[in-house]
């Protein structure tokens, strides 16, 4: 093999090898440059996309609990605690949706998103403003202290017409001598019965049960008076009870049902306002507010499916990309081993197959001299100008002698 052959074998060994190395070094820039991009979205979604959604969830869900609890605060007959825990409830949804609100205003919006969320910021704001009416009243009740008025004052106006038919009563023993059954206990009448009963928290009310205890323990207590003086038959005395003394707490009595029937009777009016608010205002822009955050999670929805699809893609191009740059490889590598190898073994072959040829030629014929040696050798050398030193024979070997073909001893000289 000569200088160019080796040469042009080495080159070839070097480019198919560097062909190679530069189509691994693409495959893995190419692997590099599309995981790194399939990374920083699925980044984005993880720290973006998703608490984003999460975050419009969680508008949602505590819209539709502030929705409860206004519901809640509609009903009439709800104990202190109850209504407490309904204002909790709705001071700590709205702490909870505002830091929603805030967390997906961060986000990338597209504008079919930001059309929805512009909507509804002005129905929230429309219903806030709403809520905050219905809250108002609501809290002017509680100050009332009566939860529900309607019974409220049913029961009041009852117990105004008790005291009412028991002065009636007393004047008609007095004057006609009508007996009747008791009345003379100021803890056994209905009032009595209801006013141990009774809570609130209203300072109003409870200054008026308290002015009202003693006014009324003085009509009844008179009423036990007069009876006596009636059944000893000394009606001067009986006619004196009832004008001096229960007149005066009866006035009192009355009185003290009226101031009851007046907070009740506003208490109700308010309570009759945010009914009509409830059932009617409050309930529309409540619902046109819901009807704008599922419009905006819609949209957000179809953001992230186009978002996740396009990931999808590209992940799924990537995997297309790399399974070709590896078949490109594995197709190269296996052209560039074909061509190496006819390359190498081209050389070795005609190598081979020239000693083949040889080993199969066959052996010259033998050499058969038809006269003496002498007449086939070849004319004598010319003498050298200068005598040849005869060689000096060797101690250890004879002189060699050489046999020539067809004669015992050698031609002479």
């Amino acid at each position: 093999m000569n200088t160019t052959s080796r040469k042009s074998l080495t080159f070839k060994i070097a480019s198919g090898f560097g062909v190679i190395i530069l189509l691994a070094m693409a495959l893995g820039m190419a692997g590099i440059v599309t995981l790194q991009r399939t990374t920083a979205e699925l980044n984005n979604i993880a720290q973006n996309e998703l608490p984003a959604a999460v975050a419009l969830g969680t508008v949602a869900k505590n819209l539709e609990n502030i929705r409860g609890s206004l519901r809640t605060l509609a009903i009439p007959g709800l104990d202190p605690e109850t209504r407490a825990r309904q204002y909790d409830n709705i001071s700590k949804a709205r702490e909870a949706y505002q830091a929603a609100e805030a967390r997906f205003e961060q986000s990338a919006f597209t504008p079919e998103i930001e059309a929805a969320w512009k909507a509804y910021k002005q129905a929230h704001s429309d219903q806030k403003t709403a809520n905050n009416q219905f809250l108002d009243a609501c809290r002017q009740i509680d100050q009332l202290g009566i939860a529900d008025p309607v019974e409220v004052i049913g029961q009041l106006r009852r117990f105004q017409g008790d005291h009412y038919r028991l002065d009636l009563n007393i004047l008609a023993l007095m004057d006609e001598g009508v007996a009747f059954e008791g009345g003379d206990d100021h803890t056994a009448c209905n009032f009595g019965k209801w006013l141990p009963t009774f809570k609130t928290e209203s300072a109003e009310l409870n200054r008026l049960l308290e002015e009202m205890k003693g006014p009324h323990q003085q009509f009844h207590q008179a009423v036990a008076e007069i009876r006596q003086a009636i059944q000893a038959g000394d009606r001067d005395r009986a006619r004196n009870i009832y004008d001096t003394r229960m007149k005066a707490a009866r006035t009192e009595v009355f009185n003290r049902f009226d101031g009851l029937l007046a907070v009740a009777e506003k208490s109700r009016e308010l309570f009759d306002q945010n009914q009509v608010l409830a059932m009617g205002e409050l309930t529309d822009k409540v619902r046109a507010t819901l009807d704008a955050i599922n419009k905006v999670v819609e949209a957000n929805n179809a953001y992230l499916d186009d978002y996740t699809g396009s990931v999808t893609r590209l992940a799924r191009t990537t995997m297309f990309v790399l399974i070709g740059c590896i078949l490109a490889v594995l197709v190269l590598g296996i052209v560039l081993t074909y061509s190496l190898t006819r390359s190498i073994l081209r050389p070795v072959r005609r190598v081979v197959e020239v000693l083949g040829n040889v080993a199969h030629r066959p052996p010259p014929p033998r050499l058969n001299w038809p006269g003496p040696a002498k007449a086939c050798l070849p004319p004598p050398l010319s003498r050298p100008p200068f005598p040849r030193r005869p060689p000096v024979p060797s101690p250890k070997s004879p002189p060699r002698t050489t046999k020539w073909p067809g004669s015992a001893s050698p031609p002479p000289n």
